[in-house]
Order: structure tokens, then C-alpha cells, then sequence
């Protein structure tokens, strides 16, 4: 598949509501796959919001809601992928789930990088990055802070990643970093990034919505504004060839120059 079809489901998560974030997210991808999206994305923790008041009930309930969204999935024969809670014996994972076109979760990847300023430390931290064996090529999984962390996006590219999937609730108030660097993961490892934030708000915090879908050269393809939307772009693999043909800086790394041991001060 040279040309898959993504679509982003930028909406406001309603905070401890799940029914209601499920039922907003099943007719949005109804909606996309009545457009030939090949892959819909939601927002971080899109299932009930960051309800740390609740956060075990709600993480009880994913197996459930997974069931669901399995379903669907096999039945439009889409590929979903986003983050809900899961609960484990040793607590909370923010896990973001990519559901495959068979209706099966074909990949989990606990987020590794917490924002514990906003309350992330009531999750447990994920251990390891995750690819996802997708139709059109290894996509690696991210959750929002991961973006501030080029070495995760880094490892998944020379693991043979050529698309960056971004499921993320980034705030208003830090919007100009998400669309930098967005730009800035597509640019430096060459790939495609699919990056979709929620919008609305929680109390005391403004969502900046600005999902986006960002080629390998840094253009931005497909990008939301601060309301609830769908988006949708297509994505042309060919690009990824070419830009790595054309300005090969992968093959050009000397990764025993950036070893702590072999830089010198004077």
C-alpha cells in the first residue's frame, strides 16, 4: 500500500464520559471510512480523558471498549490506533493501541515519557518503543510528550519506521511547540508524521487542537484548526525514498561520535 489514506479525529474528550467519547468516536469513523481512510487516529486518552479520579474504573473498562472498537475496525477494514488507560497488577499504563484492519490490537505501546506536572505520575512508565507491522510499512507508535524526546523517534526511524503515528491532548498555551516540532521529527528522520491532538477543555486547561499530517520534506499536508474537526491526507511512501535518496543523512551518521565518552571540553 504506497498510498495510504489517514484520518485524524480531532474532538473534545468529554472528561469521565466514556459512552460518550466512544459513541463521538464511532461515528467519526464511520464518517472517515465513507471517505477511503485507510487509517483513523484519535487523541491520547480519547476513551475518558485524564479522570485520575477514576482512572482504574475507567482502565477496567478498555478490554471492553477495545472489543468495540475491534469490531468496527474488521468491519470498515481500518486500521485504528490511540491511547486509553490499561490496567495491569503493577497500576496504570497510558497505552496507545493500534488496532489493525483485521480488528485485532496488533501493537501496545505503554507511553514511555510522563508529564508528571500535569498529573502523570498516577501512571506507571512504559519500559520500550513500539513498531507496528502496518500494510504500507513500519509506523511507529508516540503519545504526546514523547514528541519532545527526538531520540525515541530516532530509534523507531532506525528500526525502520517510515511513518510516526502521534496520539496526543496537548495543551493551547504550548501549541507553536507541537506544530515545531512536528516538523522538526518529519524533517530529521525523514518520515511522515500523523499527529492528532484533542481540542476543548478540562478544568484549568485549554486544548490546542492543530492536528496535522506532516510530509518527510516538513510541509504540512493536513492541518486542523482549534475546534472539533476530521482530517484527512493522503500519504505518497514514494517521498520517503526520495528524500532519503536525495539528502541521505541516515546513512551519513556516525554514531560513535555522539558518545558521551568521545566528546571533548576544552
Amino acid at each position: 500500500m504506497q498510498k495510504p489514506k489517514a484520518g485524524l479525529v480531532q474532538f473534545d474528550v468529554k472528561l469521565g464520559n466514556p459512552r460518550a467519547n466512544i459513541d463521538h468516536a464511532r461515528r467519526a469513523i464511520q464518517d472517515l471510512a465513507d471517505q477511503g481512510v485507510n487509517l483513523a487516529v484519535l487523541p491520547e486518552m480519547w476513551s475518558c480523558g485524564f479522570d485520575y479520579s477514576a482512572l482504574k474504573e475507567h482502565a477496567a473498562q478498555t478490554p471492553a471498549v477495545l472489543d468495540e472498537l475491534c469490531s468496527l475496525a474488521e468491519k470498515l477494514n481500518m486500521a485504528v490506533s490511540g491511547t486509553m488507560p490499561e490496567l495491569t497488577p503493577e497500576g496504570v499504563y497510558n497505552t496507545h493501541y493500534y488496532i489493525n484492519e483485521k480488528g485485532a490490537v496488533q501493537a501496545e505501546y505503554r507511553k514511555v515519557h510522563r508529564f508528571t506536572p500535569a498529573g502523570e505520575g498516577e501512571f506507571e512508565p512504559g519500559a520500550r518503543s513500539v513498531l507496528a507491522a502496518a500494510p504500507w510499512g513500519k509506523t511507529g507508535l508516540l503519545t504526546c510528550f514523547d514528541l519532545r524526546f527526538p531520540e525515541q523517534s530516532r530509534a523507531l526511524v532506525l528500526a525502520g519506521a517510515i511513518v510516526l503515528i502521534v496520539s496526543a491532548q496537548w495543551p493551547a498555551v504550548r501549541i507553536r511547540h507541537w506544530e515545531v516540532l512536528l516538523q522538526a521529527r518529519a524533517v530529521e528522520n525523514q518520515v511522515f508524521v500523523i499527529a492528532c491532538n484533542r481540542c476543548g477543555k478540562d478544568p484549568g486547561l485549554v486544548y490546542g487542537g492543530r492536528s496535522a499530517v506532516i510530509s518527510p520534506w516538513g510541509e504540512v499536508i493536513s492541518s486542523a484548526g482549534g475546534g472539533e474537526t476530521l482530517l484527512t491526507a493522503s500519504l505518497n511512501l514514494e517521498e520517503v525514498k526520495d528524500f532519503r535518496t536525495s539528502i541521505p543523512c541516515l546513512e551519513h551518521r556516525i554514531p560513535e561520535a555522539y558518545d558521551l565518552k568521545n566528546i571533548t571540553e576544552k
